[in-house]
């Protein structure tokens, strides 16, 4: 088994995160991966994406016992952050058409069409992932 290291993923990801840059907590024993936060949208989305990207293909190669299931809760990402996302979902598509069971949950605000239209185009993409959206009301 490969030995993941979740200090130095936090400690990549903590450097960059700001108030563009959502939050990012992967529990590779539980096979738990949330990205949530207001935004995503990183000067240099690469710079802050590929610790992240990195330790998905680590992970990949011995993932957790039983499934994995990804939640992303996002009001918004740019561009860059999309291009990164993508890498990551196919990622995981990957290891889903090898067997292992994974599940994305696309958290989206009740009105939001936009992000809803993001869910439905990364669909096309997923050929073995099930992707479920779970609308939010905003609490404000």
């Amino acid at each position: 088994m490969h030995a993941i290291n979740d200090e130095y993923l936090y400690e990549i990801v903590a450097n960059f995160r700001n108030q563009k840059t959502p939050a990012i907590n992967f529990d590779y024993q539980r096979g738990r991966l949330e990205i949530s936060g207001i935004r995503s949208m990183p000067e240099i989305a690469t710079n802050f994406y590929r610790p992240v990207i990195n330790w998905l293909r680590e992970y990949a190669q011995a993932p957790a016992t039983g499934s994995t299931v990804l939640s992303l809760k996002l009001e918004y990402f740019n561009t860059g952050s999309g291009k990164c996302l993508v890498e990551m979902f196919k990622i995981l598509d990957q290891l889903a058409a090898e067997g292992h069971p994974v599940y994305l949950k696309w958290f989206y605000e009740e009105d939001d069409e936009d992000m809803l239209q993001s869910a439905d185009d990364i669909e096309i993409l997923l050929k073995n992932i099930t992707l479920e959206r779970i609308p939010y009301q905003d609490p404000a």
